[in-house]
């Protein structure tokens, strides 16, 4: 609408500069209505980019892209297993937490390095591709203990 509005504005400051004549009085007031009409677009485009809404922003990617940051920081708890095939028949994506959790003060073995089954365990699915493709948004965080045959387990859906 702007571009439109301005274009008929300068069309219409022109045919009126036509008009009246070309002296230099003329002249100088079809500038000066000009500078005007150039001051007011620029005006709406600079309030239109910072007024504009954005997308929101895709909670999984976020909740990722942080999780993979903790998981930077804390190598000899958590291992980002993403890129693998996943678990189970939907194939999960998931990252593993190492079971003996006295390695949270020790820190003498980093979980890459940790035997999976017996040393480390799945602690946080991802969403995934249910059977039609679509993805589902939920997330599920599970803590086991060596020491403890039971599994702490929280599913969520976001």
């Amino acid at each position: 609408m702007t571009a439109i509005f301005g274009a008929i504005g300068t069309i219409a400051i022109i045919i009126n500069l036509f008009l009246k004549g070309l002296t230099i009085e003329n002249l100088l007031d079809g500038l000066k209505d000009i500078a005007g009409l150039v001051v007011v677009i620029a005006v709406f485009l600079i309030a239109n980019k910072l007024f504009r809404k954005d997308a929101k922003p895709d909670f999984n990617l976020l909740f990722e892209k942080y999780l993979k940051d903790w998981i930077s920081q804390n190598d000899y708890l958590v291992d980002d297993n993403f890129d693998e095939e996943g678990k189970g028949k939907f194939k999960k994506r998931y990252c593993s937490m190492i079971i003996d959790h006295t390695n949270m003060v020790t820190q003498n073995k980093i979980v890459k390095t940790a035997a999976p089954r017996t040393e480390k365990a799945a602690f946080v699915y991802l969403p995934y591709p249910d059977d039609e493709g679509k993805q589902k948004d939920e997330f599920g965080i599970q803590v086991q203990r060596k020491d403890i045959c039971s599994t702490g387990k929280i599913y969520g859906k976001w």
